[in-house]
């Protein structure tokens, strides 16, 4: 039980950071654009832990096999391919569609967890990942705003959606063999530093804009620390817990998203939203018992 109560502490921590990261971002990507965001950011982050490398060498003393190195340069193309297919399934679709289908990655995580890593879930725990991964699609759109689409915007980048959902659903998963087998912060280190690599030569060969104004610093090193945050609280929950839980918790990051959405920007929440960030809270409260 202490090592379930472990797993969502931590998931919470990543869930929160993560939540209010996405709120922001949104606004930075507005003026800077979202590539120039999320390259940026990422090396804000990838800076962030090797300066915390520099004062916490003990925690770079592990043995990383070649073995290893292959599964983080796979989850940080995964990661980053995971955010160019999401982005780009923003641009050309329903943004309610796209978010709702990608929100669904913790579903990913927590199977492919609970089967590979032969972790020992009950009934309970069952039905309340799944009311966790569930309340989060339900938040994550608004039914009111589909029903006012056409079809053909509805479903336009769904395409890049689903291969975005898969993307990051393999991430996570190899960032949490990655948490285990080396240890929390070696596996942040490593998927950021490959991450930041599969979108610099993403930027180059596309020729994408990679400049970003002084003043935006402030606003990408805050993210960045948010980012850190997030990143080290789900791996550490995956080292000594189940990803089956850490995972759809973490997930569930969009509906901390809406909330400040609706208290900060005063947006208006549709019912099923409603009824998604109490699905969210009665899974995470069924989790905690």
């Amino acid at each position: 039980m202490q090592i379930i109560v472990l797993g969502l502490l931590f998931g919470i921590v990543a869930m929160l950071t993560n939540g209010v990261q996405d709120f922001f971002i949104s606004t930075s990507s507005k003026r800077i654009g979202f590539f120039s965001t999320a390259l940026w950011l990422q090396s804000i982050e990838l800076f962030i832990l090797i300066i915390m490398a520099i004062f916490s060498a003990q925690y770079l003393q592990v043995n990383i096999t070649f073995g290893l190195i292959i599964v983080a340069i796979t989850a940080g193309v995964f990661y980053g391919s995971g955010l160019l297919l999401f982005t780009k399934g923003l641009q050309v679709g329903n943004v309610s569609i796209i978010t709702t289908i990608t929100a669904g990655w913790g579903a990913i995580t927590a199977i492919l967890g609970a089967i590979l890593f032969s972790e020992a879930i009950n009934g309970t725990q069952l039905i309340a990942i799944a009311m966790v991964i569930l309340g989060s699609i339900m938040v994550s759109f608004n039914i009111r705003s589909m029903f006012r689409s056409g079809f053909r915007r509805t479903s336009a980048g769904i395409v890049f959606a689903v291969p975005a959902l898969m993307s990051y659903g393999i991430a996570f998963f190899l960032l949490s063999y990655l948490s285990k087998q080396s240890n929390w912060f070696m596996a942040a280190l490593l998927i950021t530093l490959f991450n930041v690599l599969t979108l610099f030569v993403y930027g180059r060969i596309t020729k994408r804009p990679m400049k970003v104004r002084v003043e935006s610093a402030p606003m990408l090193l805050f993210l960045g620390v948010l980012g850190v945050i997030a990143l080290l609280a789900y791996n550490v929950g995956v080292a000594y817990s189940y990803t089956s839980i850490v995972a759809p918790v973490s997930s569930a990051a969009l509906a901390i998203t809406v909330i400040l959405a609706t208290v900060i920007l005063k947006d208006r929440l549709a019912t099923n939203q409603k009824i998604g960030i109490a699905m969210v809270m009665a899974g995470l409260i069924f989790l905690s018992i």
